[in-house]
């Protein structure tokens, strides 16, 4: 009897890795992008309203992918719009490093942005899966993890800005350290 608790909690607790990973990494992707705005604004000139439009079309990235990703998680199961998740979050990556116009980096940041909606709703299905007791408790602990990768991301990509030269460099090399984190 002991031996099945002590295979039951190891389990629970091989469960309950990726979702704390992926809030983690889900905080990271969401603020990265505070600190990079003025270096975006410059590398690109930006006005005002070129800004607004890209900061809107994250919130139209999210906001779609909220959409569908329940629906795709009836179709696909939960691990594969998971792996979608992480793979939109990636391409965008790659796509941002090699954008050299507004367009190009506006339809990436975009894809971001599906992929950090889709994330998020991932986890938030894996999370009513798996935490059936304390349920409440398991939630908080899951944002709080969200809550320090949120906290640490500024200073990372702050860090990564000042030893990369351009903004490619920086995200691309901050999306490498999400996927190290993998």
């Amino acid at each position: 009897m002991e031996q099945h608790l002590k295979k039951h909690k190891k389990i629970y607790a091989m469960q309950l890795a990726p979702i704390f990973l992926g809030f983690i990494i889900f905080g990271i992707s969401e603020n990265i992008k505070g600190p990079a705005i003025p270096r975006i604004q410059f590398d690109f000139m930006l006005n005002e309203a070129q800004l607004g439009t890209l900061l809107s079309l994250n919130a139209l990235g999210y906001l779609l992918a909220c959409s569908f990703t329940a629906f795709l998680t009836r179709i696909w199961g939960i691990k594969i719009v998971s792996i979608a998740a992480f793979g939109a979050m990636l391409l965008s990556g790659v796509c941002i490093y090699f954008s050299h116009s507004y367009p190009l980096f506006a339809s990436s940041y975009f894809i971001m942005y599906i992929g950090n909606g889709m994330l998020e709703i991932a986890l938030a299905i894996l999370g009513a899966r798996i935490f059936v007791k304390n349920t409440g408790m398991m939630m908080n602990l899951s944002h709080g993890f969200y809550g320090l990768s949120s906290t640490v991301a500024p200073l990372i990509a702050t860090g990564l800005m000042s030893v990369t030269p351009s903004i490619f460099n920086t995200i691309f090399s901050t999306f490498f350290f999400e996927v190290y984190l993998l």
